[in-house]
């Protein structure tokens, strides 16, 4: 298992699709720090706070992990390492474990990344806090990277179901792009700009569900619940993705 683990671990490090989605992460914070602090120079009463680049990677980040984990988790299949690690007598449910662990891995180090540069931005433009605490923005960060490991084992997971083929892009990112456009819909509705939430009945019922166990929507907004409720949407993805994986994944043929 572990021996499996760390050859996986040192492909994932290597694989180009990850690298390029680590690098399109950190480059999006400088670039996106850039055009605020142009827009603030033009027009000064538009201020600039911290607050506003520190979590600018929730707008990416679903869309990170989903690309960076089905291209490196799809080239395992394309380039037969994983009939290879079966025909060598690896147990499937270590392989698949293996991978899980990667996509863990994946949401982990995109965070980590995105908080350590938004930081830095920070630092470098000398950009001061409007709204938030240290201990909301510690927390913020606890719930984003959780609910993106979550997310990359989502992500893996749908990938060795799939079996490694073109339908996993496909899947993945229909995925991402419907529940992009679902958590803008539900949170317009729940917090609208002007006015208050007039939603009601079993349409409010089923928007208040979405957005506080979908960890697709916890990246999208200040957290404003306990950390129980998020991470029993959090606890409820993995374990669903886990079950699912193990499940499919021992009795799906391998070409």
């Amino acid at each position: 298992m572990f021996r499996i683990f760390h050859a996986d671990i040192r492909k994932m490090i290597h694989d180009k699709g990850f690298r390029t989605c680590l690098m399109v992460n950190i480059l999006y914070q400088f670039f996106s720090v850039l055009i605020l602090k142009t827009i603030n120079i033009l027009y000064p009463k538009i201020v600039l706070y911290a607050d506003a680049v520190a979590f600018n990677y929730g707008t990416i980040s679903t869309f990170l992990i989903f690309a960076s984990t089905l291209i490196t988790t799809t080239s395992d299949y394309s380039d037969g390492c994983i009939r290879n690690k079966i025909i060598s007598g690896a147990s499937r449910v270590n392989i698949y474990l293996s991978w899980a662990a990667c996509g863990l891995l994946h949401g982990l180090i995109h965070s980590v990344a995105a908080c350590i540069t938004s930081f830095l931005c920070n630092l470098i433009f000398f950009l001061k806090w409007d709204t938030y605490t240290a201990q909301e923005i510690l927390y913020y960060w606890l719930i984003i990277t959780l609910s993106c490991m979550a997310l990359g084992l989502f992500s893996t997971t749908l990938v060795m179901i799939l079996g490694g083929y073109k339908a996993s892009y496909i899947v993945g990112l229909s995925i991402v792009i419907v529940m992009k456009i679902v958590s803008l819909e539900v949170l317009d509705k729940l917090y609208p700009e002007n006015g208050i939430c007039t939603l009601t009945g079993f349409k409010l019922c089923l928007y208040q569900f979405l957005e506080k166990y979908l960890p697709f929507f916890y990246p999208m907004m200040r957290p404003h619940y306990g950390l129980f409720t998020y991470m029993m949407g959090i606890g409820g993805i993995t374990v669903i993705s886990l079950i699912l994986g193990l499940v499919i994944f021992k009795r799906k043929e391998i070409r």
